[in-house]
């Protein structure tokens, strides 16, 4: 809900303003053509809300489980780039302390944090990611990954059909802007 995204501050808005914005120039733009879904319709800010996951899906996530989000998950559409930004837990981040924090302390704080940014394509009902920043370095060292999308009453749905996530997971998100 916006009013959780809101309760944990500004900040991780910010960071995925910030991969954003730092990701405008870092690759030639990759205008999306030939949609089956209309890429206006894409254009926006979409709250993740259910992970759905096939019995014969392919993951390399055994973590990841059907049901609704873990936490506050943010997608950013722009006309032809896209951001990222997660936050893995229901739970406030612990505030880190002001001076020497141990491993543990920023683990604590960033490790159920996640971003990445880049641009995307959209060809026939396909959305590919190409990452140029994020916080997990497999990410950005994928050169592409995709989803089948669609949009039915207003829900956008992604399922993976190869790279990072695997194969049969799909993610539901409601616009909220």
């Amino acid at each position: 809900m916006w009013t959780e995204t809101k309760r944990l501050g500004y900040f991780t808005l910010l960071v995925g303003a910030l991969c954003l914005t730092a990701s405008l120039g870092a690759r030639p733009q990759r205008a999306a053509q030939n949609a089956v879904v209309n890429p206006t319709s894409l254009v926006g800010v979409w709250e993740q809300f259910e992970i759905l996951i096939e019995p014969d899906a392919t993951s390399p996530h055994p973590e990841m489980r059907s049901g609704p989000s873990r936490g506050v998950e943010l997608l950013f559409v722009a006309k032809s780039h896209y951001s990222h930004i997660s936050l893995q837990s229901k739970e406030p981040r612990t505030p880190l302390p002001a001076s020497d924090p141990t491993v543990e302390q920023l683990m604590a704080a960033w490790g159920p944090f996640g971003a990445h940014a880049g641009t995307y394509e959209l060809v026939d009902g396909v959305f590919t990611m190409h990452p140029t920043i994020g916080k997990d370095p497999r990410i950005t060292a994928t050169t592409e990954f995709k989803l089948a999308v669609r949009i039915d009453a207003g829900i956008l749905s992604m399922t993976s059909i190869g790279g990072l996530l695997g194969k049969g997971i799909t993610i539901k998100y409601r616009r909220i802007e």
